[in-house]
């Protein structure tokens, strides 16, 4: 077993419906914490790492998930030995005193469960769930010579051309294939999605089914499917993710319904009551940054900082949380920010934004608003609820008030 103490590289991707993946490496053996790795948001692709040797002095090299490789001085009469070191290993459970979070998201090897899952994950898709299905890249995308994501191939009298979308969309995808409420586990397994780079040249295809990201509930355990792997979440990890969410501070601002409307609509439609200042559209730079940023959507007077977004099957709530946390760390940060934001202050308006990073706990309270038409209580998918509680938490640790708010149609 690995050191966790000892890691050369991590592959890692996070469970969100904008996925990030990244592979990281060191030029020395470090702990899997300097890599930055959150075991209740990300899965651990691989891992490369020392592991003591039983009739060796020194160390051996392991690199792997499932299938692993091992680096070590080989002799045709060590061999029996090192298979059963092996062996003993793949029985042992000492890992869970090493790596106390790994069985959060462990992956399902039964072939009969996961042919189960996968008609489960295609009937939520023919249902148009789509809070609970969507596609990403399931590797690297090479954004430096990047063209595009393409769903069907078109033939013309110039030869072929390759229309090409700059992101992934499953409804969009399964409406251009023809497999709108008609897809099977087999089309998903054959149904290529094609990259192609800045030249309009082919480099890469992969499966629908590759691609999918299902989030899925059977017999009273929640699943992912993830490139091609489905995963078992921890009942234990379920319960403390919707816990956290269930209890969260809710606001009571008198933000309106949004009654159909557009983000931008709907900003200045709440700036009207009085209430609100309308800063959407108002951006700040730091100094030295390359680009700027949208400090937040609405704000009062009395220092609540309000981020408003429509809830789609988009990515959306990724963008709301990081918009939410990228303002408030550069408030805390730098003191031009509150300059600016009152320079994008109507000059009638009665209000002048203050703001003093050295009070703890800080003088704002950042509130989440989702512009939300279903009915009920405010609905988040659950890795979007896992990414809630990481942003949540890093503003909490900073010292901001957070609160979440639905608006319903």
């Amino acid at each position: 077993m690995s050191d966790p103490e000892l890691i050369r590289s991590i592959d890692k991707t996070n469970i969100d419906k904008t996925p990030f993946r990244s592979s990281a490496q060191s030029s020395k053996y470090v702990s899997i914490s300097e890599f930055e790795f959150k075991s209740d948001w990300e899965i651990l692709k691989s891992l490369t790492g020392v592991v003591a040797s039983d009739d060796l002095d020194d160390y051996e090299l392991v690199s792997g998930t499932d299938s692993v490789s091992l680096y070590t001085d080989v002799t045709l009469a060590r061999l029996p030995r090192i298979a059963d070191r092996l062996l003993a290993a793949y029985a042992d459970d000492a890992y869970k005193t090493k790596y106390p979070w790994i069985d959060y998201i462990v992956p399902i090897r039964d072939k009969s469960v996961r042919a189960l899952l996968d008609q489960v994950a295609i009937d939520k898709v023919n249902r148009r769930e789509f809070d609970d299905t969507w596609i990403a890249p399931p590797a690297m995308v090479p954004y430096a010579n990047f063209g595009g994501f393409c769903y069907r191939k078109v033939r013309t009298r110039d030869g072929n051309t390759q229309p090409v979308s700059l992101d992934l969309d499953l409804e969009s995808c399964l409406t251009v294939k023809g497999l709108l409420d008609s897809l099977t586990v087999a089309k998903s397994k054959s149904s290529q999605i094609r990259l192609f780079d800045a030249n309009d040249q082919e480099i890469e295809s992969w499966s629908i089914y590759l691609c999918l990201n299902v989030e899925a509930e059977h017999e009273g355990r929640k699943y992912l499917l993830n490139e091609g792997t489905w995963y078992a979440i921890d009942r234990n990890f379920v319960a403390d993710i919707e816990a956290y969410f269930e209890e969260f501070d809710r606001s009571t601002l008198p933000l309106p319904p949004y009654g159909g409307r557009h983000e931008p609509a709907y900003l200045i439609h709440a700036s009207e009551s009085g209430d609100f200042l309308l800063m959407d559209q108002k951006f700040v730079r730091l100094s030295g940054a390359s680009s700027s940023f949208e400090f937040c959507d609405l704000l009062t007077r009395d220092n609540h900082i309000v981020h408003v977004k429509k809830y789609s099957s988009s990515s959306v709530l990724s963008h709301l949380f990081s918009q939410a946390f990228v303002s408030a760390e550069s408030l805390a940060r730098s003191a031009e920010v509150v300059e600016q934001v009152n320079s994008h202050l109507r000059p009638d308006t009665d209000h002048t934004f203050v703001f003093d990073s050295q009070t703890q706990p800080r003088p704002a309270t950042i509130v989440l608003g989702i512009m939300q038409k279903r009915a009920g209580d405010l609905h988040m998918p659950f890795f979007s609820k896992v990414n809630f509680k990481q942003y949540s938490q890093r503003l909490i640790d900073m010292g901001y008030k957070v609160a979440l708010q639905k608006i319903p149609l």
